[in-house]
């Protein structure tokens, strides 16, 4: 009869199988969109034994991030993207004022853009934690922070929720959001930041004529980290309470 440390071990060797498959060399051709749709799809089957209680599957997909990926950067607000959003707005409105002057003049700071072709990269560091835009953010009179443009709070420009936006592409889509491009030559296992110059003319004697702006990217290898990495902590979790990652999961012959 299998013990549950068996049960353990298998849940683990599967899973890894199924890792290395989605990693295989012909899913990493088209900047790795295969393989990292399918290491989406594996983590979220990881999110089911992570997290068996909860039914929805962002929450326990962003749960599974926070507490088990052991990703140092999955609270912090993109501040590009939160500037898109402000800068896609008709007018920003008055009680958003002061959190969009801080976030521009932050994002000037902390992502001045260069006059020159070489892509540059930033680290994710480069961007404040939650806690830091949580105190620009203006706040309603029952001291919960006022939805941007009635529909985003801070929560949904961290890390750890654009990678669920990002899972989403992928799944419905079957395409990576943004602009940027990982390396082609080598494998890369942290996000970042690339800045991305665009060539509008060739002037005769200015030269090239472009302009740059800064795109994030999440590489292919930072999927497969995260995934190997909450593999390893939910099954030792489970070593811990002594119970099955299996019980998570439902089988038998019914679809419905």
């Amino acid at each position: 009869m299998e013990t549950v440390e068996e049960k353990i071990d298998r849940f683990r060797t599967y899973n890894r199988a199924m890792i290395a498959a989605a990693f295989s060399k012909p899913n990493r051709r088209h900047q790795g969109l295969p393989a990292k749709l399918l290491l989406c799809s594996v983590f979220d089957s990881l999110s089911i034994a992570a997290f068996p209680n909860e039914t929805g599957v962002g929450k326990r997909y962003r749960q599974t991030v926070s507490a088990h990926s052991g990703w140092s950067y999955h609270d912090r607000v993109s501040l590009l993207q939160l500037c898109g959003v402000l800068d896609g707005l008709s007018q920003v409105p008055s009680s958003f004022s002061d959190l969009n002057g801080w976030a521009q003049s932050e994002k000037h700071k902390r992502f001045a853009v260069s006059n020159r072709l070489l892509s540059r990269h930033k680290e994710l560091e480069a961007d404040p934690t939650l806690q830091e835009a949580l105190a620009e953010w203006p706040y309603q009179s029952n001291d919960q922070p006022e939805k941007l443009d009635g529909k985003f709070l801070p929560s949904r420009f961290t890390h750890k929720n654009l990678l669920w936006m990002y899972r989403n592409k992928l799944a419905h889509e079957f395409r990576l959001p943004g602009a940027g491009a990982e390396s082609p030559f080598r494998m890369e296992f942290a996000p970042y930041y690339q800045e991305v110059s665009t060539i509008s003319d060739i002037d005769p004697v200015s030269g090239l004529i472009f302009s740059n702006r800064w795109e994030l990217v999440y590489p292919t290898g930072f999927f497969v980290q995260i995934a190997k990495s909450s593999l390893e902590s939910i099954c030792s979790d489970y070593r811990i309470s002594g119970t099955s990652p299996f019980l998570s999961y439902q089988e038998g012959s019914s679809w419905l």
